[in-house]
């Protein structure tokens, strides 16, 4: 069952620089394309995604409606589901769907400035100093005080959690009732996730999981970010071409090569190319500085 948004990660081979239309794969790093930006289309690992898709679906995997339905609610029990996390994060038991979950990845590890921007706590360069110092203090006490790092993670113990210790000398957490009503947030939205106690039944090994990375495709962009400034207007109608496609590619709904030579002519006209060269010559006058 997808809703509109497709499956998670599905794209994330690939570094998107300017909307959904132009990216640098991260398996160009070590050819003689690594550095380039390029339209979709010509990422042959991002095609062949969008070909699978399509063929799921005329199969039957995937639900009729799924380029129209905005979310799917608990009520739906899927049994393949995707999400962005780290080598044996989806494994054991669940009670969302009452099933024994099993996980094989599908892309990554990926290293880039996108990557890292997604699980960081940041401070606000536009702060004043004695915000910033304050923030600074925070986020030392977030980082460095377990009991506190937990309290932002599962409530306050005793009300919405308890510690235990599982069968291998292992503290965890179990919820109370009260605790899985009423404090139900992700662990990544209150700081980094190693820094706070797993629930019970969900050990993580951290070793394994870092030695995960040492296989990790690194891009070659560096810490790149586009300025679309001085093509706004071209960027606009590139996504607003973009707008009328994406649900239907990311859901498998839409015949990609089919529906590319009509995507390509409208991007054209939109002006893609002139995104493409203003985005590929600041990232040469990037990488020529550094």
């Amino acid at each position: 069952m997808l809703g509109k948004g497709g499956l998670t990660g599905m794209t994330n081979n690939a570094q998107w620089i300017a909307g959904s239309y132009l990216c640098s794969p991260y398996t160009l790093a070590g050819t003689d394309r690594e550095n380039k930006i390029i339209p979709f289309w010509e990422a042959e690992e991002v095609l062949e995604r969008y070909q699978l898709l399509h063929k799921w679906y005329e199969l039957g995997y995937i639900n009729p409606d799924a380029a129209t339905t905005e979310t799917i609610g608990k009520e739906i029990r899927a049994s393949v589901r995707s999400g962005s996390a780290w080598a044996g994060y989806y494994v054991g038991h669940t009670a969302y769907g009452d099933m024994e979950v099993q996980g094989v990845s599908y892309a990554g590890p990926f290293m880039s400035t996108a990557t890292m921007r997604g699980a960081m706590n940041a401070i606000n360069a536009a702060a004043t100093e004695e915000k910033a110092i304050a923030c600074l203090k925070y986020l030392e006490l977030l980082n460095t005080d377990h009991t506190f790092r937990d309290i932002l993670r599962f409530g306050v113990e005793g009300v919405h959690f308890n510690y235990e210790t599982d069968a291998d000398g292992h503290q965890t957490v179990t919820r109370t009732e009260q605790g899985t009503n009423n404090w139900s947030m992700d662990g990544f939205v209150t700081g980094s996730v190693i820094n706070a106690s797993c629930t019970t039944g969900s050990y993580y090994d951290w070793n394994d999981i870092y030695a995960d990375y040492e296989n990790a495709i690194v891009s070659t962009l560096g810490t790149f970010t586009f300025d679309k400034t001085p093509v706004e207007a071209e960027h606009a109608a590139c996504n607003a071409v973009m707008g009328k496609y994406t649900a239907e590619m990311l859901t498998g709904t839409l015949d990609i090569d089919a529906a590319l030579p009509t995507i390509i002519a409208e991007l054209e006209a939109a002006g893609y190319k002139t995104v493409q060269e203003e985005a590929q010559r600041q990232l040469d006058e990037y990488l020529a500085a550094q």
